[in-house]
C-alpha cells in the first residue's frame, strides 16, 4: 500500500474497483447540456454585441476619414 500525503488512510496502487463503478455527478445529462448552452448563448451574445461595436466604430472611422480629406 501507498501512503498519500493528502489523505489520513493508505490506497491500493492496483485497486481496480474504483474503474468499474460509472462517474456520478449530482445533476442529469438533460441539466448539464442546458447549462453549458445557456453560458454558450451568452458568449455569443457577448461576442456579437463586440462585433456591433467594432462595425460601429470602423464605420464612424470610415466616415470622419471621407469628412477630413
Amino acid at each position: 500500500m501507498e501512503r498519500s500525503f493528502i489523505s489520513p488512510h493508505g490506497c491500493s496502487v492496483n485497486n481496480h474497483g474504483l474503474l468499474r463503478q460509472p462517474l456520478r455527478s449530482d445533476r442529469s445529462g438533460y441539466e448539464v447540456a442546458f447549462a453549458l448552452t445557456k453560458e454558450a448563448f451568452w458568449i455569443l451574445v457577448l461576442l456579437s454585441s463586440l462585433g456591433v461595436w467594432a462595425a460601429i466604430w470602423a464605420a464612424a472611422a470610415s466616415l470622419a476619414s471621407a469628412w477630413l480629406q
